[in-house]
């Protein structure tokens, strides 16, 4: 039998930008693919952190690579949500019986389908190998493991927990509207993002702020509206409620129901001109520009769908439950950069490039 083996210390790199070092056991494994082995042997390949309590156990569908091959590729399945391509490169040392010497390894992921759930398994894995100080693999079927570090610019790290975070407020959206949205695999514009967190925040929180600049309402100019307008052009407290609010998600357009708008200080920006309409009191609709002065709205849900209690299987809320730990970690390593950016400088010099900046009111006028 044609074996395997790995050195103490090999270097690692991933198609997601990371390069860090590998320690790898003395363990072997066979060379032949496991396609060759019968249906009826299933093998698994276990990823664990030293972070991390959770395993995440793969059935490995497919190994190729034979006594010539200078990459050993092993395809893993996890559950029904996403695949992982180990690409174990290196060199075949030849002898009595051939041994395969590992030198690097390339990590590729793939969903198997495009829905939030999947998206959000996928990314919180990629967040645990990033965030890990050590991550061991193994395949206990032929004693086989090795152990590697695979750290991520911050900046990509960042981008996975957004990522993460974007799927898991698709999911809540899914349920509380029992409806099926996509993950789309492209990047998602700056209109989605907001679309996503207004269904979130309503489903999830019922009363939340949201900035506004200003919005424009078209109120009849009619007795009973002219409570929401000032007797004088003055801030002032304005609280309504809204017709039904929809939002368009990836074409899936969604229904959220009646909201109570409150306003803390709200300004009409053209109170000469709406003021001149409404004294008509024609009940044809008014054009008022609505300036809150604080930068934000607050929103109250009267009727928005809600989340259903247990609303996750086991296994997808011990990794919603996650949250607070990659949070804490990525924080971590974040202040950590910026401390080892003043190593080496003075005190004064420290001070100087950490004091605050002293900025002029009038620049704000």
């Amino acid at each position: 039998m044609s074996l395997i083996t790995a050195p103490e210390v090999i270097n690692s790199h991933a198609r997601f930008g990371q390069v860090g070092n590998l320690i790898s056991s003395s363990g072997v494994f066979p060379k032949q693919s496991l396609a060759q082995i019968a249906d009826t042997e299933i093998s698994f390949c276990n990823i664990s952190s030293s972070d991390f309590a959770d395993v995440f156990k793969f059935e490995i569908i497919d190994v190729v690579g034979n006594e010539f091959s200078e990459q050993i590729v092993f395809e893993l399945e996890y559950s029904d949500k996403f695949l992982v391509r180990l690409k174990l490169n290196g060199y075949w040392e030849l002898g009595e019986e051939p041994k395969f010497q590992l030198a690097d390894v390339d990590w590729n992921f793939e969903e198997k389908e495009n829905n939030p759930t999947s998206a959000f398994t996928l990314e919180t894995f990629r967040a645990i190998l990033c965030l890990s100080n050590k991550v061991k693999v193994e395949i206990p079927a032929i004693n086989y493991y090795f152990r590697a570090s695979v750290p991520l610019p911050l900046n990509k790290i960042s981008e996975i927990l957004q990522n993460r975070q974007i799927a898991y407020r698709l999911m809540v959206i899914e349920k509380a509207f029992q409806t099926s949205l996509p993950f789309p695999r492209r990047l998602i514009t700056g209109n989605e993002v907001e679309s996503i967190a207004f269904c979130y925040h309503a489903i999830t929180d019922r009363q939340f702020e949201w900035a506004c600049n200003s919005f424009t309402v078209l109120p009849p100019a009619a007795e009973e509206n002219l409570k929401y307008f000032p007797p004088k052009n003055a801030a002032y407290h304005l609280t309504f409620p809204t017709l039904c609010e929809t939002r368009v998600i990836f074409n899936h357009e969604l229904s959220l129901g009646q909201f109570m708008i409150d306003i803390e200080k709200a300004s009409v920006e053209n109170y000469e001109e709406v003021k001149e309409e409404f004294a008509n009191l024609n009940g044809e609709p008014v054009e008022m520009i609505i300036k809150p002065l604080n930068g934000k709205i607050k929103y109250t849900s009267l009727n928005a769908p809600h989340l259903p209690r247990k609303a996750w299987k086991n296994e997808i809320q011990k990794l919603i439950n996650l949250d607070e730990k990659l949070n804490s970690i990525f924080l971590e390593r974040y202040f950590n950069l910026a401390t080892s950016t003043l190593e080496g400088l003075s005190q004064n010099q420290k001070e100087s490039i950490t004091e605050r900046p002293r900025l002029s009111i009038k620049g704000f006028d």
